[in-house]
């Protein structure tokens, strides 16, 4: 996948997004979430979102759907940990497809410390994030988002 920086097509029409504002709202997705703010990232995405993971952490599902089923997963993901932060590390955007790689730090509530990389592919549509999948590597992530722009 490469990144969409320099392209301007439909700059100024109505409703039109740049990729450079979907990197800004998930920028802002990401510091929502690590403040603590579930309710507040999930405003920044579709009513009807789906978040699919990636089958690394047990006790999820395998998919949450709606804003509440997002936060239903973010509750359950953080429940065993009693500190994460999830710093975003590269963005790239094309169009309405996302990856970002975070890095996961995080210490467990029996003391046990992870600081892993993340691959989240995010898909939007009318200017909402619709769609987050997390991928176990970079590969898989970058291989899903080029069947979603070619979809596009």
């Amino acid at each position: 996948m490469r990144p969409d920086r320099a392209s301007h097509k439909g700059a100024g029409a109505p409703g039109v997004v740049l990729s450079e504002d979907y990197e800004a709202v998930l920028r802002e997705a990401f510091r929502r979430w690590n403040e603590g703010n579930f309710e507040g990232t999930t405003e920044l995405m579709h009513p009807q979102v789906e978040w699919r993971t990636a089958g690394l952490f047990p006790d999820l599902a395998p998919a949450y759907s709606g804003r509440e089923g997002v936060q239903k997963f973010w509750r359950d993901f953080t429940a065993p940990w009693e500190e994460i932060v999830l710093e975003p590390l590269r963005f790239e955007v094309t169009g309405d497809v996302a990856i970002v790689d975070a890095r996961f730090r995080a210490r467990g509530r029996g003391g046990i410390e992870v600081d892993i990389t993340l691959f989240n592919r995010f898909v939007r549509r009318g200017g909402l994030t619709y769609l987050v999948q997390s991928h176990p590597s970079r590969e898989e992530a970058v291989a899903a988002a080029e069947l979603d722009i070619r979809a596009s």
